[in-house]
């Protein structure tokens, strides 16, 4: 909940502000980031593993980007 209230209103306020008005720290909020960013490659590597497969492996970059 506090880090959707952070992602929301950073583009106004700086992030230091934000979490010492929240009561969290900076660590945790780049953890929280951290650990989203990393979540979201490994499930587009998954997508695009398995376009691939489907494929045959036969599909180049352009058409894979396609079907994403």
């Amino acid at each position: 909940m506090k880090i959707k209230i952070l992602k929301v209103n950073q583009h106004c306020y700086a992030v230091a502000v934000l979490c010492r008005c929240l009561g969290i720290s900076r660590h945790y909020v780049y953890n929280q980031y951290k650990a989203t960013k990393q979540k979201s490659i490994a499930n587009h590597a998954e997508k695009t593993l398995a376009i691939f497969n489907r494929s045959y492996q036969s599909y180049q970059t352009r058409r894979i980007r396609f079907a994403l």
